[in-house]
């Protein structure tokens, strides 16, 4: 019989549930138990809410980026006392795995990993600009899954190994999917039987484009 391994998955992020969390918990849903135990470390107050009424061991801490997007900027202790704690969080857990979700975690977790000699593997949802991945050290993962194509272009012409990139597409639950009420949008929201339809789903917020959306529209309607 197979040992259990387990794992931790580090989760970097605004205090939401959008993109990068729900698939994380849709992964958590769907994680083979048998095989996997999960712990979760964030700094994402509401994820951590979640994942624990799941019954899942979930820590929540800050996390301090060293030269990253939000103020302070420079705390050097503080990424010192992220990488302790994450030695602290493999050794107390017996960690097997890690699995960062984003890239952020990235900029701690390697070296945590590497002094411990625990494998690890970044899941990144989005790309990064050249600066952020210099400052987060994408360079240095060990492996990288992708949800898309898209996302891995820069790394690539970085000269970021491609045998060590895996494309791993979201999935969708369509069982879920399927326990929502049918729904006439066009009688919803009062539109002519030969209106013009268009659907897009995201998030409403700046960096998904949704204005862009709209404004490339009138050259199609």
């Amino acid at each position: 019989m197979a040992v259990r391994k387990n794992v931790l998955f580090v989760h970097y992020g605004d205090n939401w549930i959008r993109g990068s969390e729900r698939c994380l918990i849709d992964h958590l849903l769907n994680l083979d138990r048998s095989r996997f135990l999960p712990f979760l470390w964030t700094n994402n107050a509401m994820l951590h809410e979640e994942i624990s009424k799941m019954g899942i061991h979930s820590v929540l801490s800050p996390f301090p980026i060293l030269l990253g997007w939000k103020a302070p900027r420079f705390q050097l202790f503080g990424w010192w006392n992220l990488v302790n704690t994450a030695k602290t969080l493999i050794k107390d857990c017996k960690i097997d795995l890690i699995h960062a979700n984003s890239a952020g975690p990235c900029q701690w977790i390697g070296k945590a990993a590497n002094e411990t000699g625990t494998p690890w593997l970044a899941q990144l949802h989005s790309d990064y600009p050249a600066r952020d991945r210099l400052t987060l050290a994408l360079h240095r993962v060990p492996n990288i899954i992708a949800v898309s194509y898209a996302i891995i272009d820069k790394l690539m012409s970085d000269g970021y190994p491609v045998e060590r990139i895996h494309v791993i597409h979201n999935g969708i639950d369509t069982e879920r999917l399927e326990l929502l009420p049918a729904m006439d949008l066009r009688q919803r929201l009062q539109l002519d039987d030969d209106a013009f339809l268009f659907i897009s789903v995201g998030s409403l917020i700046k960096r998904k484009g949704m204005d862009r959306l709209l404004q490339a529209m009138r050259f199609f309607v």
